[in-house]
């Protein structure tokens, strides 16, 4: 995270506010933040461990979180309800979220998830803020199956984003 969003160049001096957003700690390293940072959690539902892992363990696994599938993708809000009567992490479809499928190794995951999002102009210790809040929400589980950081760095001297 400081090396996304440092709050101090090399030498100990504070970043300004213009400033906010140029990663690295020297020229011609600097790469500039566009857009926010995602992190996005891909979670399953409680009791998707197949039939007979339940049936032999029961006793002493009473909620079984299984692999990810489809079928078995958790979109069901969840951590403290706000103001708004709703859960802090919504589940949002790769529509409505712009985040993109992954293709792994092991499982492939469309872009929907729980997504919470650190503005570009966040200095590092109000990212470090929502990072401990989310970490006091107990966001990462047992249903947690897959997490993805996003973000867009721009280089000046290439010219690529």
């Amino acid at each position: 995270l400081p090396s996304v969003l440092p709050s101090t160049w090399y030498n100990g001096f504070p970043i300004s506010s213009e400033d906010i957003g140029w990663a690295g700690d020297q020229e011609p390293d600097e790469l500039k933040l566009v857009g926010a940072v995602s992190i996005r959690q891909v979670r399953v539902q409680p009791n998707t461990c197949p039939s007979t892992f339940q049936e032999d363990f029961s006793s002493l696994v009473p909620s079984c979180y299984g692999e990810y599938s489809k079928t078995f993708q958790d979109v069901t809000g969840y951590g403290p309800v706000g103001e708004s009567g709703l859960p802090r992490y919504l589940f949002t479809d790769q529509e409505e979220n712009g985040e993109h499928s992954f293709r792994g190794q092991t499982n492939s995951f469309d872009g929907g998830g729980f997504r919470v999002v650190i503005p570009s102009d966040s200095t590092a210790e109000e990212a470090l803020a929502t990072i401990g809040q989310m970490k006091q929400d107990r966001w990462l589980d047992r249903g947690t199956r897959a997490i993805f950081v996003t973000f867009n760095v721009y280089n000046p001297t290439t010219g690529f984003v």
